[in-house]
C-alpha cells in the first residue's frame, strides 16, 4: 500500500524516521500502520489509543451471524460506517 500522508510534517524520531505515534492523529496513525504492516508497534499503539480515547460498547460473542439480528444498533452503525467509507473514497 502506498503512503498517502506526508509524515515529514509530524514529529518524528530522528533515528528511525518514524512519526511519533502518540502525537499524530488516530487517522494518520491508522494510515501509517496500514501502509507499514511490518511495524507491529504502530498497530499496538493504535489499538491502545482507540481503546483509551473512544467510548466502547461491548457485546457478548455471537454463536452465529444470524444472532446479529438481535443487535440492530450494531447493524445500523456498521451500515453507516460502510457508507461513510464508500463516500470518503469517492
Amino acid at each position: 500500500m502506498k503512503d498517502n500522508y506526508d509524515f515529514s510534517q509530524s514529529i518524528q524520531n530522528p533515528l528511525t524516521r518514524k512519526p511519533n505515534f502518540y502525537k499524530i492523529s488516530l487517522k494518520q496513525l491508522r494510515q501509517y500502520f496500514l501502509s507499514h504492516g511490518e511495524d507491529g508497534k504502530a498497530f499496538h499503539v493504535y489499538v491502545d489509543r482507540v481503546n483509551s480515547e473512544q467510548e466502547r460498547t461491548t457485546y457478548p460473542p455471537l454463536k452465529s451471524l444470524k444472532y446479529m439480528e438481535n443487535y440492530p444498533d450494531v447493524l445500523n452503525k456498521l451500515r453507516q460506517d460502510a457508507g461513510r467509507t464508500i463516500n470518503s473514497n469517492l
